[in-house]
């Protein structure tokens, strides 16, 4: 059983990671494995690759990645991403960005940063927003009429009555966005103490009615 490092990777898996240093700082990753997380009766394996560079310039690093995942013979997750990180002096910042490709629609815009000053007052500030859930053509099982007959367990049941593209469009309409801003400011004040304050913004979107 893995863990998640990144590269796409979105939870716990069963599977294999491995990478290859071909450069001083430079390392080429593979990824393939079945999530740990069981969807209904559904079956889901992924495999991906993404590039790190520990040093793009002295002060930055990132990867960039691509990843698929398939669910019942059907594209469940096709996703492009990047993650990138800048340090100097008292800064730091890092971001991730992740995007579908199939749902065409972005999953993840996130960029967190702190500033430490010569006197130690710290500023920290964070932006954050979410597919919620993330976009996955197998999220269409969450989002089933409650009245039928019988409810699918496998995206394979859905597609007797549906098109792939009829419930990607599906999965877009329905998903609801997360998102969260900080910005916060400490300072010290005395040798033992330090007074801070923040500003906080959270904001959970509406998930739109489910089309019966």
């Amino acid at each position: 059983r893995q863990s998640p490092t990144g590269g796409g990777v979105l939870g716990r898996f069963d599977g294999i990671q491995a990478g290859y240093a071909f450069r001083p700082k430079w390392r080429l990753n593979a990824v393939a494995g079945v999530p740990f997380d069981k969807l209904l009766d559904s079956k889901r394996h992924f495999y991906g690759t993404s590039i790190d560079a520990e040093a793009l310039t002295p002060e930055v690093s990132g990867s960039l990645y691509a990843i698929q995942q398939i669910i019942d013979g059907e594209v469940d997750r096709q996703a492009l991403g990047t993650e990138l990180r800048y340090f100097s002096g008292g800064v730091s910042a890092s971001s991730s960005f992740d995007y579908d490709l199939k749902v065409r629609g972005l999953n993840i815009a996130s960029v967190q940063g702190t500033w430490i000053a010569e006197d130690s007052t710290t500023v920290n500030a964070l932006y954050d927003r979410r597919a919620t859930p993330l976009l996955m053509l197998g999220n269409a099982l969450f989002f089933q009429d409650p009245a039928a007959a019988k409810l699918a367990t496998r995206l394979k049941d859905l597609l007797g009555m549906n098109t792939v593209e009829a419930l990607r469009q599906q999965v877009k309409a329905t998903n609801s966005y997360t998102t969260q801003a900080l910005l916060g400011v400490t300072r010290p004040i005395a040798a033992n103490w330090q007074a801070g304050g923040d500003i906080r913004l959270t904001n959970v979107g509406a998930i739109a009615p489910v089309p019966v």
